[in-house]
């Protein structure tokens, strides 16, 4: 029998009378390109598992909590899966194993200020660990690779028959494999349709009262997205090359020097102004800014670290015009001077943060920019480093990703909402007269640390109530105590659990 499921033709192969002449006619040739298996059959069958795994995960994390132990499971067996049906290898497995060094937080931290951050990780490193290639050369192709997720999204329609049809290579009919895909099709066409008439039509409604369509539907389009999500990245790692990064920087070596020379020249007029306030005193600073010296010491910092991330951001993007300069020591140096000014915009930023946090303690907030303003120090001593020394330079994305993943796990960790109760309860000591109304406001805020912190900090809060005058410990106790919040199960969390189980004997 002759086998037309090639389009080029075999050599000496003569056409059986009737066929006609070589290549085969264009109908002969789609229906030859639809039966095309691209999948092999073991990858296609663990794929097929795995998606439905990773969907149903997806759908009860969502239905218990997501910030507890069925987030974790979600996270995990998405990872998991995906390292191996794709069998990841090199620079994908490592950024693989950061998720899985993240994934764990979600079931032990309850605080939304770790939580957000930490989903967010997980989401980006799945991204890295199916994106095609080695480690990452420039800030851009990450943004591409993180993007390409996207397009691959796009892609799954077209994949998806491909997939389904994989089961030819084991005999399966063609009647069979157009039924699988007819039905994987029809499915959620009829869930959709069924949901939008049982609403408009009560005696149809009725037909399914032991449905719960509602819920059944919310479940179908939660696994579905979570599967085809998974099936996405999937898509992803098949791709034999890195995405490319469309256009480049219109700037050339003129325009980056004139931009890194009146950036540094802004820099260290601020610097040097920084340096006559602190040296000339109180009565100067009052009488230049026509603030008091506490409301000048305690003000700007979020501004200072918006600048510090302009400086970081073209820092980055002008280093390949910085590295190919015809006048490159000019530009060289005047780039790292540019980083010095800037890590002395750091530490000023910093040093005002701690005079909030002398006068008015420490919040969620003021910890977490200090951490941030920290790691951006971090970021330009690197992005510093990788100037003088070339051999560093393709390390620079993978260090600064690592360097944020660790951080991120270093506050998982130390667990922040803990320690700003601690240090705000403490300030107590340096109240000498607990009945001055000023000063106990100035030394403690009662309403943030029992209603803003959460169950991270309740063990830390509790430990620490015999300091508080009775009044207050009592409007904190009952705060506390009307904490209720379902942990068990996949909604079991380790803070919540802790935090149950110190308010227990206390209310």
């Amino acid at each position: 029998m002759t086998d037309l499921s090639s389009d080029a033709p075999m050599h000496g192969h003569v056409p059986p009378p009737g066929v006609g002449a070589w290549p085969p006619p264009p109908e002969a040739r789609i229906v030859n390109r639809r039966a095309t298996v691209t999948w092999p059959l073991g990858q296609a069958r663990q794929c097929i598992g795995a998606a439905a795994v990773v969907g149903i995960a997806a759908d009860q994390a969502v239905a218990t909590d997501p910030i507890g132990l069925a987030g974790s499971v979600a996270a995990l067996a998405a990872i998991v899966a995906l390292t191996t049906v794709t069998r990841l290898r090199g620079a994908a497995r490592m950024w693989a194993a950061l998720g899985l060094a993240v994934t764990p937080w979600l079931s032990v931290r309850a605080s939304p200020w770790l939580v957000i951050p930490d989903i967010v990780a997980i989401g980006a490193l799945l991204a890295l660990s199916a994106a095609p290639g080695g480690l990452p050369q420039t800030f851009f192709r990450s943004l591409a690779n993180v993007a390409g997720i996207v397009r691959a999204s796009l892609g799954v329609p077209k994949e998806l028959p491909g997939l389904l049809r994989a089961g030819r290579r084991s005999g399966v009919s063609d009647n069979r494999v157009g039924s699988r895909w007819g039905f994987a099709l029809a499915i959620p066409l009829v869930t959709v349709v069924v949901a939008l008439l049982a609403s408009a039509d009560a005696v149809f409604r009725s037909l399914f009262n032991g449905l719960h369509l509602s819920t059944s539907l919310r479940h179908g389009v939660v696994i579905g997205f979570g599967a085809l999500a998974w099936f996405a990245l999937v898509i992803r790692t098949r791709r034999a090359a890195p995405e490319r990064v469309a256009g480049r920087l219109l700037i050339g070596e003129r325009e980056a020097g004139v931009i890194i020379a009146a950036l540094s020249a802004v820099l260290g007029l601020y610097v040097a102004s920084t340096v006559a306030a602190a040296a000339a005193g109180q009565a100067y600073v009052e009488r230049r800014s026509g603030l008091t010296y506490a409301q000048y010491a305690r003000s700007g910092f979020f501004q200072l670290i918006a600048v510090v991330l302009i400086v970081v951001a073209v820092l980055v993007t002008l280093r390949p015009v910085i590295d190919l300069a015809v006048h490159r020591r000019t530009t060289f140096g005047l780039s790292l001077v540019m980083a010095a000014l800037t890590m002395a915009v750091v530490a000023v930023s910093i040093a005002r943060l701690q005079t909030y946090r002398s006068v008015y303690g420490l919040t969620m907030l003021r910890l977490s920019t200090t951490v941030f303003a920290g790691w951006l120090g971090l970021v330009l001593i690197m992005v510093a480093v990788t100037m003088v020394r070339n051999s560093w330079r393709p390390a620079l994305v993978s260090a600064v990703i690592v360097s944020s993943i660790m951080a991120l796990v270093g506050m998982n960790w130390v667990n922040p909402e803990a320690m700003v109760a601690r240090e705000n309860l403490e300030r107590l000591n340096v109240v000498n007269d607990v009945g001055d109304l000023a000063s106990w406001r100035a030394a403690f805020d009662d309403v943030y640390v029992s209603e803003l912190l959460g169950d991270d900090a309740v063990p830390a809060i509790v430990s620490r109530l015999g300091l508080l005058p009775e009044v207050q410990r009592a409007t904190v106790v009952n705060v506390l105590c009307r904490r209720g919040q379902a942990n068990h199960g996949w909604s079991w969390n380790f803070s919540r659990w802790k935090a149950k189980d110190r308010l227990k004997s206390l209310c």
